[in-house]
């Protein structure tokens, strides 16, 4: 019996990271590898795309062809981007007064409630912001270290399991 992937909701301050050498960078390259390889399914609101075209773009380590590149590996990844919806703005709108934080960050974290899974976000401002709701977990905590190794391990069970 194969297991489904973990869902949860990825905000764009752990994407820029895919790119961009800064602290917590191996980790947001192993959740990305566990996207790969199937174990876990990435989710995120379009707007995405654009903010982290948008940091990698005032990066004065990229080039104008680095962020192209980097904006086609984005879609190359087949993250699930979910468009705007009156369901999803309005669950952002929501998610932004009841945490006082932008429409922007609401719509991750909305998305995440909507799919009942773990937003993971490196922005330790919207975490202190948004920590009370069990969903979001900050990249660089024990949570998020330990979800990861248990999805690592439950990973290798399910290769294990699968051999002939």
């Amino acid at each position: 019996m194969e297991r489904e992937a973990a869902k949860l909701v990825l905000d764009a301050s752990v994407a820029v990271k895919w790119v961009i050498q800064e602290d917590y960078r191996d980790y947001a390259l192993k959740l990305r590898e566990e996207h790969v390889r199937g174990s876990v399914e990435i989710s995120a609101p379009s707007i995405i795309v654009y903010e982290v075209v948008n940091a990698l773009r005032y990066n004065p380590e990229l080039s104008e062809a680095d962020v192209k590149k980097a904006a086609e590996s984005l879609f190359g990844l087949h993250m699930k981007l979910e468009q705007p919806t009156n369901r999803l703005i309005g669950k952002a709108a929501e998610t932004a007064y009841k945490y006082s934080v932008s429409i922007y960050d609401a719509a991750y974290l909305g998305l995440s409630e909507l799919k009942d899974c773990p937003m993971i976000t490196a922005d330790q401002e919207l975490y202190g912001k948004t920590s009370s709701s069990n969903l979001v977990m900050l990249l660089s905590s024990d949570r998020f270290s330990q979800w990861l190794n248990n999805l690592r391990e439950a990973s290798k069970d399910r290769f294990r399991n699968e051999k002939p």
